[in-house]
């Protein structure tokens, strides 16, 4: 056998085994770039999907009934994430799946959502083989618990109330006036002693009708503490009161329920005991300031005479949980229970 013979022997064979390896390269290539690629979407379709359960949870939280709204939110924050779309699933506290509302209502016992965002993306070199796109796709559940109770709140309004109107007014479905004078009475608060009002400056102030005005419409700029004992302003003020609230929803409505009403939240304090006033020593009534409450009222539902509503959760900061399970009030958000 010649040497030019025996050269084109092996050449023969090494091109198999090249075009082997250059394919063996692509694949190499392919798995870095499109494998990093598909990586990158799925990271970012997760993103989404925690963004998106963790803004419809926070507003369902805060009152959103709408299933239209709550969908559009986790939409919006998906969307804005790179999500194509967007799946949105209810599910109960024990985690049970939910059927999808026909009426335009979340469901009451909802207290879960779980997002499905998904993405489809182009392959750079996996093309090559007949592969042009991949869908990433990532889940997440977001749920509001009951959360432990603040020890100091800011921004309360005036209005104040007893513990006994607190937990009456906080279950699904209740309707109270916050004027309503026999829930202190049944704590044996007269009358004239005790209007739903407290005075959050403890009496430095001074001019207690435009305070209760400025106070229900802005909120009190200092905090309120547990513990606390405050005293009761006695004077009849349910105008003035009535004129804020209208003016604190007409600035910063909280939603628009089922029924086509504008509504808002304030937030107040809970009183557990009292003392009462004392005409010799020129003191009001005091209470003790024992929790606090976030109180829904609708703008139709508001006058000098009364005010109509009920407790409703509020989100507060960190993860210490509650075991009450029944009332409205604080809650946490977590991520995957």
């Amino acid at each position: 056998m010649t040497m030019h013979r025996l050269w084109q022997d092996e050449s023969g064979q090494t091109l198999p085994l090249t075009v082997l390896f250059l394919l063996v390269l692509l694949g190499v290539i392919a798995l870095v770039l499109d494998g990093g690629n598909a990586y990158a979407q799925k990271r970012r379709m997760q993103n989404a999907a925690d963004a998106a359960a963790l803004s419809s949870v926070m507003i369902l939280s805060r009152g959103e009934s709408r299933d239209a709204v709550v969908r559009q939110t986790a939409t919006d924050y998906a969307r804005a994430n790179g999500a194509d779309t967007v799946v949105l699933t209810y599910l109960d506290a024990g985690g049970n799946v939910l059927p999808n509302p026909t009426n335009g209502v979340v469901p009451a016992n909802a207290g879960s959502i779980r997002v499905t965002a998904r993405r489809a993306f182009t392959l750079y070199v996996a093309r090559l083989f007949g592969f042009a796109t991949m869908t990433a796709s990532a889940t997440a559940r977001a749920t509001a618990l009951p959360g432990a109770m603040p020890n100091q709140f800011p921004g309360l309004s005036p209005l104040s109330v007893p513990l006994n109107f607190y937990e009456a007014c906080s279950v699904s479905g209740s309707r109270c006036d916050l004027w309503d004078s026999s829930y202190a009475s049944a704590w044996g608060v007269p009358a004239s002693q005790f209007k739903s009002l407290i005075d959050l400056s403890n009496g430095t102030a001074g001019n207690l009708p435009q305070m209760v005005s400025t106070w229900t419409q802005y909120g009190y700029p200092g905090a309120i503490a547990v513990g606390t004992t405050l005293p009761a302003i006695s004077g009849n003020y349910g105008n003035n009161v009535a004129d804020a609230l209208r003016q604190r929803i007409l600035a910063n409505p909280s939603g628009i329920d089922p029924d086509g009403v504008i509504w808002g939240s304030i937030d107040m304090a809970i009183w557990d005991s009292w003392v009462p006033a004392n005409n010799n020593l020129g003191t009001p009534m005091q209470v003790h300031i024992a929790k606090f409450g976030r109180f829904k009222i609708r703008l139709t539902d508001i006058s000098g005479s009364h005010a109509y509503g009920s407790f409703m959760n509020f989100v507060v900061p960190g993860h210490e949980r509650s075991n009450d399970p029944v009332h409205a009030g604080p809650k946490i958000i977590v991520f995957g229970e």
